[in-house]
């Protein structure tokens, strides 16, 4: 099977420009946690950021909504407001 690795511009193609401008926020700010940051596109579904080369963050666009995935150890994320939920990796 022959997968083909779309790009940042392709996965935010079917977004709204309301969700890029979203992106492009999260983007720059994740982007400032250091040099060793960078963006890896998935074949299908999610935009990756790495962090010495470990996916720290993922990233899913939809037309209307997107859904981030943080990878982070349990309990280290400051959620005053009760904003995130925790998930189960589907694989370790």
């Amino acid at each position: 099977m022959n997968l083909i690795r779309l790009s940042e511009a392709d996965h935010l193609s079917k977004a709204s420009a309301y969700i890029q401008s979203i992106y492009s926020r999260y983007k720059r700010e994740i982007m400032q946690f250091g040099n060793d940051v960078s963006i890896r596109p998935t074949e299908k579904k999610y935009i990756g950021f790495l962090a010495n080369g470990r996916r720290m963050a993922n990233f899913h666009i939809g037309r209307q909504s997107f859904k981030i995935w943080f990878n982070i150890r349990p309990g280290t994320l400051r959620d005053p407001k009760n904003l995130t939920t925790r998930t189960e990796a589907a694989t370790r």
